[in-house]
């Protein structure tokens, strides 16, 4: 009886071992670029979404979409756990980004701004990555971005810009 009952629950249980989701959440973040945005900011969240779209249109490859975090705590967790790689940020949330004492030593550079947002990234994007994206989004005048021309809320350009 207790091998019969061994059986049944290694029949049923290795299957749902297998159907674990966070195997392939790796996988999805290599496949899509995600660009992170506060939900409780509505106009950098609408932003979000036409970046994504214009990136999807010129760089098909880059299968960009949106990943809304509930709030700037989460974004910065995101960024600093290695979850996402870009962030679209408003001033207001920069500046709170960089005041949280929890996330000092969050590795994010800066890659495009306009009036009121900042386009950010981990340091350790892969440059050529971070030039494809900052020359499409730069050729794109709608979103009036520019390229950071001195250190804002002591944080740097990424490197992958210098040769725009």
């Amino acid at each position: 009886m207790k091998k019969l009952l061994a059986t049944i629950f290694l029949l049923v249980a290795l299957p749902l071992q297998a159907h674990n989701p966070y195997n392939n959440w790796d996988a999805f973040r290599n496949k899509y670029l995600q660009i992170a945005t506060n939900k409780v900011d509505i106009e950098g969240d609408v932003l979000g979404e036409q970046i994504a779209l214009a990136l999807r249109q010129n760089l098909p490859a880059s299968r960009a979409l949106v990943t809304r975090a509930p709030d700037l705590d989460r974004v910065a967790s995101l960024l600093y756990t290695n979850q996402i790689k870009v962030a679209l940020l408003s001033s207001t949330d920069m500046q709170q980004l960089v005041a949280l004492e929890l996330y000092k030593d969050l590795p994010i550079t800066i890659l495009l701004h306009n009036e009121k947002y900042f386009l950010i990234a981990r340091s350790d994007m892969p440059e050529p990555h971070v030039h494809v994206i900052c020359k499409t989004l730069l050729e794109d005048k709608t979103f009036g971005f520019k390229l950071p021309t001195k250190t804002k809320f002591n944080t740097k350009a990424h490197p992958g810009i210098s040769t725009l």
